[in-house]
């Protein structure tokens, strides 16, 4: 897979949250975009962005800050619906549910799959998978 096609990137992104998050299916449903107007550029500022909100929100989650993990996942969650990664949009969603709830677990959890997914999905800049 090239890195910046949001269709395989949303199949991965499924694949890695399918059974931590209840009703997935249905939940993405609503943040579902046309991807085929997203390009490389775009997926290239998506990519620098998504590296830069992981570290932020695990030290969040460490401090127990509500408030900075709701808007580490506010951000998540536009970034998701932006480039046609909808999945990401609903982790935002279980984020900032977690955080509202006092749930830092289950934040803790999610954050640390999706640094899984950074990780797994995104080579250093500028090569490919």
């Amino acid at each position: 897979m090239t890195w910046w096609n949001p269709d395989e990137l949303e199949s991965r992104t499924r694949e890695m949250f399918q059974g931590m998050i209840t009703d997935l299916d249905a939940r993405s449903r609503p943040y579902s975009v046309d991807s085929s107007e997203v390009d490389e550029e775009l997926m290239t500022l998506f990519q620098e962005h998504i590296r830069g909100i992981v570290s932020p929100l695990l030290s969040a989650i460490s401090e127990r800050s509500e408030m900075d993990i709701r808007r580490e996942a506010h951000s998540l969650l536009g970034m998701g619906g932006t480039i046609g990664v909808p999945t990401l949009s609903v982790v935002a969603e279980e984020l900032s549910a977690g955080a509202k709830r006092g749930d830092y677990s289950r934040c803790r959890e999610l954050a640390e799959r999706l640094q899984e997914w950074v990780r797994v999905c995104f080579k250093p800049c500028g090569t490919e998978l």
